[in-house]
Parts: structure tokens; sequence; C-alpha cells
């Protein structure tokens, strides 16, 4: 391996570390964000090089595996870690949370879109409406208390 191979794989680490730390600083900022879910790193090999060839079993040894080394390191991937978290009562009654998998669905400005948070408020129309005005919606329910499924409405 030359120099600059060890550079580039020394270099490819530096920067894999360098995005575990954005996300780890990420996590902390938001710790205690209204509805935020952490989010976690996986990194894989870049590039590797086979140093070292396998050999097939015989009837003396067995057989060895290839030998590699890897020639740096990339992000695979960053994941949301949507397990549910602890719910704490904040004596809001506006306030909801949702256990396990799932959004609010809040209307801004004629466009639908999805939150986590759930510290909502009524406004002056006695809608219920997320802190920054967005309007909560779902399903409707009838006299019978029978759910409209279909169109959303405001809540």
């Amino acid at each position: 391996m030359g120099l600059s191979t060890s550079l580039f794989t020394g270099l490819s680490g530096l920067n894999s570390n360098a995005r575990s730390i954005e996300v780890t600083g990420n996590n902390i900022a938001n710790a205690n964000t209204v509805g935020f879910k952490s989010s976690r790193v996986s990194f894989e090999t870049q590039l590797s090089q086979t140093i070292g060839a396998g050999r097939a079993p015989s009837a003396e040894l067995g057989g060895t595996n290839p030998s590699q080394v890897g020639l740096g390191s990339r992000t695979a991937s960053i994941t949301r870690d949507f397990s549910t978290g602890s719910i704490q009562p904040t004596g809001v009654n506006t306030d909801a949370a949702i256990e396990g998998n799932g959004f609010f669905i809040v209307k801004n400005g004629g466009e639908q879109f999805y939150t986590r948070a759930g510290n909502f408020s009524i406004d002056s129309n006695f809608n219920l409406v997320t802190s920054a005005g967005a309007l909560v919606q779902g399903f409707g329910v009838d006299d019978e208390f029978k759910v409209a499924e279909g169109q959303l409405t405001n809540i």
C-alpha cells in the first residue's frame, strides 16, 4: 500500500468520525425538543483490497478465508429511532402523544405536514393547532360516535 492509499484511508476515517459527531451533537441539541426522535449512524467499508487468496479445504487441511484490508470507510446510513420513548404527563389538556409508529397530520397554508410533536393549543376559532398555528387534522365523528373515514377535517 502506498502513501496516498494510507492518507485516503485516514482521511475517510476522519470524515466518518466527523459525521458520527454531527449526528450525536444533533441528538444532544434536540434532547428536550417535543416529539424529537434521535438518529444513529452506521458505517461501511468504502473500498477493500484482497491481500491473501483463500484456499479450498483438502483432505489434510481445512480451507482458509481470503485476507482483506479495508481502504476507507463511509456513512452507510443515518436512521431515525422510532422506538417508543417515555410518555410524560404535561398537565395541559390539549397536549397529546403517539405511542408507537405514527404521526399527527397538520395543515398549514393548504399543505399537509406530519409531526410527532403533540404540544397543541386551541385557537380563537376553537381549532386544535400546533405552536406554529398549523391546524391539526383527523377523521370526523358523527352523532353516534362513529369515525367518518375518508376525508380529513380540522379538529
